[in-house]
C-alpha cells in the first residue's frame, strides 16, 4: 500500500545509507589518466575540470547517486572546436529514455539513441556522440535496471513498518499497566487513585517496591502485542535485504547484531567489500566508460 519512487526511497534510512556510501566512495576516488607509452600520469581537461560549476567529486558522486536510484547516469558531452569533449553536463535520468534507433543514423554505428524530455516541453533525440551513458546492472546491454524498482517491495515494507510504528507510539496506546477495581469510581476518585499510584511507585528509587492495594484494586501489567513486536523486527530484516541489493556488508549499514562471514577483522571486511562489490559493480564500469568514450583515440577499423 506504499508507493515507492526513486526519490521517495531516500526516506528509508537503509537506501539513504547505501546510496550515500557508494556515491561518496566512488566520487572521492580520483580518475587518473596514464600515458600508454610512458606509463606516466597525463593531463586530461575533461577529467581534471569536468564542469564549470561542480568540482569532480560532486559531479561523479551525482553520477553514482543516479545509478544507485535510477540505474542509469547520463551526461551531455560539450565539445570544443577541435571536437574534444571539454565539459560534462549531468542529465536528469528521469527525463531520458534510451533505446535502439529504428533506422541507422550517421555517426552512430551502435544505433543507440537517447530521447530527452526538454524542460520547456518537447523531446530531442541524441546519439552516443553527444551523451555519456553509464548504466548499472542490466539485462539487455542497453539500459540499466533501477535497484529501487527491483527492491520496491522491501523498501515499501520498511516504510510501512516505520509509519505504523510512528502511529503506534504517537497514539500513546502503549500503557505500562491498568489499575482495576470492582468499585464504581467517578472522575475525581479515578484521578486520585492514579495520582497516588504514580507518586508511590514512579521513579528509579522506587523500583522493585512491593505494592499494597486496597479497596479491591488490582494492577494488570501491559506488554507490547506480539504482532507489533514482529512489525518492529521486520524493519531490521528490510535493512539486510537492502544490503543484498546494493552489495554492501551489513556492518557498513550499521547492522551489527549478526556476525559477518567475511572474517572478523574490519580490514578483511573492507577488502572484501571493495573486491567483490564496489570495484566490479560500480568503479570498473565508470573507468571503462570514461576510457572508451572520453579518452580512447579513434582507431581505424578494417573494412
Amino acid at each position: 500500500g506504499v508507493t515507492v519512487t526513486e526519490s521517495s526511497s531516500l526516506a528509508m534510512s537503509a537506501v539513504y545509507r547505501a546510496t550515500s556510501l557508494i556515491s561518496s566512495l566512488g566520487g572521492a576516488l580520483p580518475l587518473h589518466v596514464y600515458d600508454a607509452a610512458t606509463n606516466k600520469l597525463s593531463d586530461s581537461i575533461v577529467l581534471d575540470d569536468p564542469h564549470p560549476d561542480m568540482p569532480p567529486y560532486e559531479l561523479w558522486k551525482l553520477s553514482y547517486v543516479h545509478r544507485c536510484l535510477w540505474g542509469n547516469s547520463y551526461f551531455q558531452k560539450i565539445r570544443d572546436g577541435a571536437n574534444r569533449v571539454v565539459w560534462l553536463y549531468p542529465m536528469p535520468p528521469w527525463n531520458v529514455k534510451v533505446g535502439k534507433a529504428k533506422k541507422l543514423i550517421p555517426q552512430n554505428p551502435t544505433r543507440k539513441v537517447f530521447e530527452v524530455t526538454l524542460e520547456g516541453g518537447g523531446t530531442e533525440v541524441l546519439t552516443p556522440n553527444e551523451v555519456l551513458h553509464i548504466p548499472a546492472l542490466g539485462y539487455d546491454g542497453v539500459c540499466g535496471v533501477s535497484p529501487v524498482r527491483m527492491a520496491s517491495q522491501a523498501i515499501a515494507l520498511s516504510i510501512a513498518a516505520e509509519q505504523s510504528a510512528a502511529r503506534l507510539f504517537g497514539s500513546g496506546n502503549l500503557l505500562s499497566g491498568i489499575l482495576q477495581t470492582e468499585q464504581r469510581l467517578d472522575q475525581e476518585a479515578a484521578e486520585t487513585l492514579q495520582e497516588r499510584w504514580r507518586t508511590k511507585f514512579s521513579g528509579l528509587t522506587r523500583a522493585h517496591e512491593v505494592a499494597v492495594l486496597d479497596s479491591g484494586a488490582e494492577f494488570q501489567s501491559m506488554t507490547m502485542p506480539s504482532a507489533d513486536a514482529q512489525m518492529l523486527e521486520s524493519r531490521d530484516f528490510s535493512v539486510t535485504e537492502l544490503a543484498r541489493y546494493f552489495g554492501i556488508p551489513p556492518y557498513l549499514m550499521f547492522q551489527t547484531e549478526k556476525s559477518t562471514s567475511w572474517g572478523t577483522a574490519l580490514e578483511q571486511q573492507a577488502t572484501g567489500f571493495v573486491k567483490f562489490d564496489l570495484h566490479p559493480s560500480w568503479l570498473a564500469p565508470t573507468e571503462q566508460r570514461v576510457t572508451k568514450e572520453l579518452l580512447a583515440p579513434q582507431k581505424k577499423r578494417a573494412k
